[in-house]
């Protein structure tokens, strides 16, 4: 398997990536404009008994009490393949990467952000492992003002002093996600999603009420300027509680 890649190398990981994903395919895929094979595909990817997804979902159940042998470890390992990765020479079987690459990948109906939620990759189509984040970002976040359902976040480049975006940096885009707020832990990078732009070194943001309580995560990237928009590697993460 890949050592630098957008699905969890480990099953517990894989098994909370795939249900995401399909459950967020499940609410979209009516808007992406698919073509009736594809969506026959899609039904066959997840409905079909013993196959692919419920094939996954059996041996994961059994594999997850603790208890199995060798037989059943043998038929998790080889209902992960089928799910995960399929046999690409073979035109008529999926698989989740199949189908992402055949259908998603390239489809300008998915949006950025809709593949960020997916857990498919950050923003510049950059492929990370689910657990790790890139951070050679010399940008820094803090929460600098907190009252109720409010909090400002500076964004400063140690040693710079202007708060004026570098040259050839079209934005600074925040990203953000939700734990707990006992949670200090830096969630996951796929739990992420895009959530505003930095205005002269400050980012605010007002919560609902209902998110009273959580602790909000941030980071933040830079745009490149240019016809094919990057992003630079993200900030470390920083957060704080709402209150």
């Amino acid at each position: 398997m890949p050592t630098n890649d957008f699905i969890p190398s480990k099953n517990h990981e894989f098994n909370d990536f795939q249900n995401t994903f399909v459950d967020f395919v499940n609410l979209n895929i009516a808007s992406w404009d698919l073509t009736d094979t594809a969506i026959a595909e899609w039904a066959s990817l997840t409905n079909t008994p013993g196959q692919k997804k419920m094939r996954w979902d059996d041996a994961w159940q059994i594999s997850r009490a603790g208890n199995s042998n060798r037989s059943q470890n043998i038929e998790l390992k080889g209902a992960r393949k089928a799910y995960e990765s399929g046999d690409k020479t073979n035109p008529e079987d999926t698989s989740i990467r199949l189908f992402i690459n055949r259908y998603l990948r390239n489809n300008v109906k998915v949006t950025v952000k809709q593949k960020a939620d997916m857990g498919l990759t950050i923003p510049d189509e950059l492929k990370v492992k689910a657990s790790e984040i890139i951070s050679s970002s010399k940008m820094v976040g803090s929460v600098t003002v907190a009252r109720h359902l409010f909090q400002r976040s500076t964004i400063t480049v140690p040693g710079r002093k202007s708060k004026a975006k570098s040259p050839g940096i079209e934005s600074l885009v925040v990203f953000i996600a939700f734990t707990a707020a006992q949670i200090h832990e830096e969630p996951e990078i796929t739990k992420f999603s895009f959530d505003g732009t930095v205005k002269r070194g400050l980012y605010d943001r007002t919560f609902d009420p209902e998110q009273e309580g959580l602790r909000a995560w941030y980071f933040v990237r830079a745009l490149k300027k240019g016809r094919v928009q990057k992003y630079e590697p993200p900030s470390k993460m920083w957060s704080a509680v709402i209150m």
